[in-house]
């Protein structure tokens, strides 16, 4: 089992990939933005993050170098 990180801005992409890694007996944690991913990785790591690359404010590539 691994904990898995999913950003994305889009709730139908989000849930579906949620529900798939959850269905495979992953822990998951879902957020909608750079930002919100951000704030999530100060207070946890995973093992995997799943980042969508065009997301508002902070895009998934932003993400990956803010941390």
């Amino acid at each position: 089992m691994a904990e898995v990180l999913i950003a994305d801005d889009d709730p139908d992409i989000r849930g579906l990939l949620a529900s798939y890694l959850q269905g495979l007996g992953h822990e998951v944690a879902e957020v909608a933005d750079g930002n919100s991913a951000l704030k999530l990785l100060g207070t946890r790591r995973f093992k995997i993050a799943l980042l969508d690359v065009v997301m508002p404010r902070v895009n998934g590539i932003e993400t990956i170098i803010e941390t």
